[in-house]
């Protein structure tokens, strides 16, 4: 299955290096943003709604698919612009720019159909941000019908709130029943009336009841427990206008919530011969409480109240009865709504669309709300999702975890995605998690192994790789694809290792070799990475490595690259150092943020000639630094790490000019620098290498560390390897 039927990929960098054939390809460059909601906006848990901003690491929320879900990281996002979402069903929901939502068009076809992990649910959508909703919002003419995005409605949900004494203790059929036609304000008699002898026969299969005279109404008798409590609810003695559920039924379980609306529906609930379900009732709180529970249960409601109830007397005048709220419901399984025969028999397979349809609900206007605090968060489940106020299903907290799966229809291909340490590796898996299963359909997750197995057979790891003895673990492994996060945080040579694990020897001749890594212009291995990737040719440019006769190309990012980053994320970078916010920002290779000055070639940089030039230095003088300046040398030790001589001069007017330098790195079997490997020199062998530089020059003073100073004077005895070898006198760095 192709990427671009789960996200589009931006245009631009972000598309050439999903579609990049290269053996090896590093995108670099630019910071990303966040998919926020505002800390005062509510987050479905299993104990109810939670503001964003006391959701932490750790807590619960609960999923569309019904079950619960971890969070496993939170992302505080400051100040954002937040937009107000409206539903056809009339509900809302507010979120920043770059939020994300699963959404399908209406009347548009998919190539496949999608399902969640571990179910055969379809799932018809693909994954698009606020601002491309807006975008797709405005194109629209008039907010054609047949053309907005639905989100798909959650499934049944389960609540887990713990009471220290027992809630449930009336049945909740019945307690439906007697909240839809009970009389609750007799004395201590409790009555319901009903022609219906199923609802009779399920109320008496729980409680003794007698028939009255009238042939409809019945009491419920022997039951002072049931007396007491709907007494300690407040129930008892409402008028229908007064009436409610009782809270703990609220967050009942998914049977009992069923149950209790099935004794709403048949007693007040309505089935018409089109299969379209409704409910009524004059109390503005309980169509509220019954709204509630019909969205947890996985229906979308559209609300309405009628102001102009009543009825006409018998000398013809109007009179007013009280204001009717009804609950349209909409969703699949509307059968289980209702237990009468005569009402289930006129139920639909999805009561308001097609047969085997998939319910959601249509996105009908986006607006600017207001600026905010806000913050993101990361689940641990599959598909990523949580729930928002009134249940609406929203996505949370991309290239190479898309980019692994190109070969995943190939039952031996393997793929390996790294990142250096462990803690690492959370994010990028649970953003896995929320494609992988989506994309390919029945693919499984081993957590404890970090592994995807597709359905073709094919799987793709996540590991770490801290130094080289995590490396080695992969040892003796064949792997098709290599990818590797924030390369640049790597030990190079733990990335060379890594590389000559991408072999294959199997039957599929369509199989490739990748390697693909992502980083932005800082880190450990920065130079490393800029002098393979960057600086033998242009960006987009094939490199062709003579040795092996494979290729890699670096393809470059810039934040601008992404049109849905919002202006407020930019400000707040735009406050970075000169030299940062060019590397992070702007993806400059060619500015590093661990250096202390901006230096430009022909300004701070000149060649010999130049030097010559702008200093009116005669040809016949033109040998090197002028004898009458001041030349100076200072060391940066180091053993396992590099070292650093660096020669200064001072001309008769104070300027400095650096002319000459010794860096002590390694290099590898091909002959590149390792800026991160020190050559593990003594004493006397840097000091030979700098006596041979030097060439007997008159250096006037040398500076350095006066630690490794009394270190490398060592015993008195023993000769100073920058005395004799070297001339001129040492100054201690202070």
């Amino acid at each position: 299955m192709a990427v671009k039927e789960i996200i589009a990929a931006s245009p631009g960098p972000q598309s050439a290096f999903l579609k990049n054939s290269s053996f090896e390809c590093l995108y670099g460059g630019a910071l990303g943003g966040g998919k926020a909601q505002p800390l005062d906006s509510l987050v479905l848990t299993p104990f109810g709604f939670k503001p964003m901003g006391e959701i932490k690491v750790g807590s619960q929320v609960s999923n569309p698919d019904g079950s619960v879900a971890t969070v496993i990281q939170v992302h505080p996002q400051g100040e954002k612009d937040i937009y107000r979402i409206s539903f056809q069903d009339r509900t809302s929901c507010e979120v920043c720019a770059d939020h994300l939502w699963l959404v399908r068009f209406a009347q548009r076809k998919l190539k496949a159909d999608r399902r969640y992990l571990d179910t055969d649910e379809p799932v018809r959508g693909r994954l698009i941000t606020t601002s491309e909703l807006i975008q797709y919002l405005d194109k629209l003419d008039g907010f054609s019908v047949n053309a907005r995005p639905i989100t798909p409605l959650t499934k049944p949900i389960v609540f887990t709130k713990n009471y220290r004494f027992p809630q449930i203790l009336v049945d909740p059929y019945v307690l439906g029943v007697l909240i839809g036609d009970g009389c609750l304000v007799g004395g201590n008699d409790i009555t319901f009336t009903s022609l219906d002898q199923e609802i009779v026969d399920q109320v008496s299969a729980k409680y003794e009841v007698s028939n009255r005279a009238d042939g409809k109404t019945y009491g419920i008798l022997k039951s002072p427990e049931l007396l007491q409590t709907l007494k300690d609810w407040g129930l008892f003695g409402q008028k229908s206008a007064g009436k409610f559920i009782p809270e703990p039924y609220k967050t009942a379980s998914i049977e009992d919530r069923f149950a209790l609306v099935q004794g709403l529906m048949d007693t007040d609930g309505y089935v018409d011969d089109r299969g379209h379900c409704s409910y009524t009732t004059v109390s503005d709180q309980l169509a509220t409480d019954a709204q509630f529970i019909l969205e947890s249960l996985g229906y979308r409601i559209i609300r309405t109240t009628d102001t102009n109830t009543g009825y006409r007397d018998a000398d013809g005048e109007f009179i007013k009865c009280q204001d009717a709220f009804t609950l349209y419901i909409q969703g699949p399984n509307c059968e289980r709504l209702v237990r009468l025969s005569r009402k289930k028999d006129r139920c639909k397979p999805f009561n308001g669309g097609k047969e085997n349809d998939v319910a959601g609900r249509a996105i009908v206007k986006i607006e600017f709300s207001r600026r905010a605090e806000a913050q993101c968060i990361t689940v641990d489940h599959p598909n990523g999702l949580y729930l928002t106020n009134n249940f609406i299903v929203t996505h949370n907290s991309w290239a190479l975890v898309f980019d692994a799966m190109g070969q995943a229809h190939l039952s031996d291909y393997r793929a390996v995605v790294f990142r250096r340490s462990y803690n690492e590796l959370k994010d990028l898996i649970a953003l896995a998690n929320s494609i992988y299963p989506v994309a390919h359909p029945g693919t499984k997750f081993n957590k404890s192994e970090r592994l995807f197995t597709f359905p073709s057979g094919a799987t793709i790891t996540f590991s770490y790789a801290e130094n080289m003895e995590d490396a080695l673990r992969w040892r003796g492994r064949e792997i098709q694809y290599l990818g590797v996060d924030e390369l640049s945080d790597f030990d190079w040579d733990v990335f060379e290792f890594l590389k000559t694990r991408v072999r294959y020897g199997g039957k599929h001749k369509e199989m490739k070799l990748y390697v693909r890594a992502t980083c932005n212009p800082e880190g450990k291995s920065f130079f490393s990475v800029k002098q393979y990737f960057i600086d033998p040719a242009p960006p987009l440019t094939r490199i062709v490595d003579k040795r092996t006769g494979r290729d890699r190309v670096f393809i470059p990012a810039r934040m601008t690259d992404n049109p849905y980053i919002d202006e407020d994320y930019k400000r707040r970078l735009s406050y970075l150092p000169a030299k940062r916010y060019k590397a992070l920002v702007e993806g400059e290779w060619n500015v590093w943020s661990g250096e202390v000055f901006d230096l430009k070639k022909g300004i701070h940089i000149w060649s010999w000639e130049e030097f010559y030039e702008r200093n009116g230095i005669k040809e016949e003088e033109q040998n090197g630094i002028p004898k009458n300046w001041v030349r100076m040398m200072g060391c940066d030790w180091g053993y396992a790490v590099p070292f650093c001589f660096a020669w200064v001069a001072s001309d008769t007017k104070g300027r400095l000019y650096v002319y000459r330098e010794y860096m002590g790195c390694s290099r590898d079997a091909q002959g590149r620098i390792n800026f991160n490997d020190g050559l593990r020199l003594t004493y006397e062998e840097a000091a030979s290498e700098v006596k041979s530089r030097e060439k007997d020059e008159m250096i006037h003073y040398r500076v350095i560390d006066p630690a490794e100073r009394a270190k490398m004077r060592g015993d008195r005895a023993q000769l100073d390897p920058w005395g004799s070898p070297i001339r001129g006198p040492f100054l201690s760095a202070r």
